[in-house]
């Protein structure tokens, strides 16, 4: 029984649900209505979805449970969806990971073998993230926002000094995200078109609304490959980016140990895998006001935006 970890709103409420089929089964709902028994410590009257990944070796058979009864549930079409984490501890965004990418802007990718290591930036998540069906807002002073469909892993418990070959073991499960990224303000010619500060990440990614998100999460039982995914953007319905992620230059594996080794990663943390070819600079086109963004990675969800103006 393939199922979804989403969040939805009610009565102005956010409600942790499950997405089986075309059905939304409220968790809390759920376990009130069956007497669910179960090894979680404690339902929370409020409950949310870091609790939930905070516990996910325990909660992953009641949420088994509930997807299996499939009741009270009511139609996804009734449904508005949230962002599915609000929010992540940390957005971790891998960037400069698809060959085909790094290709296309001209760059030159890290060498694995020479001793090359992956490339990271962060978003502030409490800014940045917005869920399915909101708007992207693009300032006044960003004239080319650009779009980057990326696979996001999401952690579901403490990682520290992880090797690669047990990397998957941290990750609950995937969703999608879009990188919206302003290429004209990361440029910083005030500082010098060379050396260190020629580029501004935070000026360039940081932007209130530049990370949309959902609608669900994946669970990773549902997702035996990460590294071999359809990924895939489209702007008004013209197909922008068509890649995969077999074309990662460091596996998600290969991110996880790299991050772990620096930090601990926390349940709830979400790692952004990078973008395939296909994004709007090399070809000249940009995100403007009215155009609408779907973002979608095989098996994992489909996301879709609006994008506006931030007055």
């Amino acid at each position: 029984m393939v199922f979804r970890l989403a969040v939805i709103s009610r009565n102005d409420e956010a409600r942790p649900v499950l997405l089986v089929e075309n059905r939304v089964v409220d968790i809390q709902d759920a376990i009130n209505a069956h007497g669910i028994n179960s090894s979680v410590p404690k339902v929370e009257e409020r409950l949310d979805v870091l609790p939930i990944l905070d516990d996910w070796g325990n909660w992953q058979p009641v949420l088994r449970r509930i997807a299996e009864l499939g009741q009270p549930s009511t139609s996804v079409a009734k449904a508005k969806f949230l962002a599915p984490i609000r929010y992540p501890r940390k957005l971790l965004m891998a960037g400069a990971n698809y060959s085909d990418h790094m290709a296309e802007m001209g760059g030159q990718a890290a060498n694995k073998d020479e001793g090359g290591k992956p490339y990271f930036f962060m978003k502030p998540p409490t800014t940045s993230v917005i869920g399915p069906g909101e708007t992207v807002k693009i300032p006044a002073q960003v004239k080319q926002a650009d779009w980057e469909a990326e696979l996001v892993a999401v952690i579901g418990k403490r990682a520290r000094h992880v090797k690669k070959e047990t990397a998957l073991d941290y990750v609950a499960g995937y969703t999608v995200l879009n990188d919206v990224s302003a290429r004209d303000t990361q440029r910083r010619p005030d500082w010098g078109n060379a050396g260190p500060f020629a580029f501004d990440w935070m000026s360039g990614k940081c932007w209130e609304s530049f990370a949309p998100m959902g609608p669900s999460i994946t669970p990773a039982e549902f997702i035996p490959d990460p590294s071999n995914l359809r990924v895939m953007c489209t702007v008004n319905g013209e197909l922008m980016q068509d890649g995969n992620t077999k074309n990662f230059i460091f596996s998600l594996h290969e991110l996880i140990e790299y991050l772990s080794d620096m930090f601990t990663l926390e349940p709830g943390d979400c790692i952004s895998t990078g973008t395939p070819a296909g994004v709007g600079r090399p070809r000249g086109t940009f995100l403007k006001e009215g155009d609408r963004i779907v973002t979608e990675v095989e098996g994992v969800c489909r996301l879709e935006n609006l994008v506006g103006l931030d007055n």
